[in-house]
């Protein structure tokens, strides 16, 4: 409990909104949803949306998280 871990996340569970923390690198869609790929902090995310207003490549955006999240 006191050591380093590490916290998993579904792609599903990431929500993106306007801001300036992360900026999407690609967009692939998928018919009835789309997968975002966002570089934020050096580590690039994979953000799973049936949002049909998507973000364009190179926008700024801040990520969210919504639900629980699982430490190890």
């Amino acid at each position: 409990p006191d050591g380093p871990g590490r916290v998993l996340l579904r792609p599903e569970q990431l929500r993106l909104r306007d801001g300036v923390a992360a900026t999407v690198r690609e967009v692939i869609f998928h018919g009835h949803d789309s997968t975002v790929l966002v570089e934020h902090g050096g580590s690039v995310l994979r953000c799973r949306t049936a949002d049909g207003d998507l973000p364009a490549v190179g926008q700024r955006v801040d990520v969210e998280v919504a639900g629980p999240v699982l430490f190890y």
